[in-house]
């Protein structure tokens, strides 16, 4: 395994961390988050430099009218929008910054019924 920094990292409320067994994905590294909410993980992506997403419409699907079933953050780390854009997994997402620098994110997220 590398010891390289992680393309992406983020705070998330305890789920199923084969959310992040995809074919772009090279490592994750789900572990309990350090003071944070209680079942709160950090979890660490590594991209294959190789693997590319399929491309897809630039469009966000829909945002269903239901509550969000997990939000994402941190300062920085994010990945980018295309992972929540074409993750198997999730029905729609919704990703927003910090206005006044923009290294801090949310990101909500819809998983499929």
């Amino acid at each position: 395994m590398t010891d390289s920094q992680p393309d992406a990292a983020f705070f998330i409320l305890d789920h199923d961390p084969s959310l992040w067994s995809l074919p772009w994905v090279a490592r994750a590294d789900v572990a309990p988050a350090e003071g944070g909410p209680e079942g709160e993980k950090l979890v660490r992506l590594w991209f294959r430099r190789e693997a590319n997403p399929e491309v897809v419409s630039s469009i966000a699907p829909a945002v269903p009218d239901r509550p969000h079933d997990l939000e994402a953050y941190n300062q920085g780390h994010a990945p980018p929008t295309v992972f929540w854009h074409v993750h198997p997994r999730l029905e729609a997402y919704e990703v927003e910054y910090d206005e006044d620098d923009g290294s801090h994110w949310w990101a909500r997220l819809w998983l499929k019924p």
